[in-house]
């Protein structure tokens, strides 16, 4: 009796332990890796590639997303604002004539067809069409 009391208990843990084993080589693939980045050219390639990868309408749209690549890839520098860096990229955005494609900032919001909105006036119209 006492026998089968351990046995039990033994198994309890093992089955936890191997659960919280299990869990924590499940990060890895769950989360992501944390991309943050100061630099300019980092968050520019980051977010081109994401596009590139996850967008689907280039092909319907007639969107060369290679040619939008080269084309604001040079404007991109280590010592540009990140008011420039908002700006450059919600232009490249904007290539995609997407109203469901927006960037978002602390400081700004950017979505097709207008451009440089506070975040002020964002919540104003937002408030609007709610």
């Amino acid at each position: 009796m006492v026998q089968n009391k351990i046995t039990a208990k033994m198994k309890k843990i093992l089955l936890t332990l191997v659960g919280i084993i299990s869990l924590s080589a499940c990060n890895d693939v769950i989360f992501e890796e944390d991309l943050a980045s100061s630099s300019p050219k980092d968050n520019f390639e980051y977010l081109w590639r994401e596009c590139d990868e996850k967008y689907s309408f280039f092909e319907l749209k007639e969107i060369d997303w290679d040619e939008v690549y080269n084309r604001y890839e040079p404007r991109i520098t280590e010592d540009m604002s990140r008011v420039e860096l908002f700006n450059t990229l919600g232009e490249m955005l904007r290539e995609l004539k997407d109203d469901h494609t927006n960037l978002f900032s602390r400081f700004n919001v950017s979505f097709f067809g207008v451009s440089n909105v506070s975040l002020s006036t964002f919540s104003v119209l937002f408030c609007m069409f709610r």
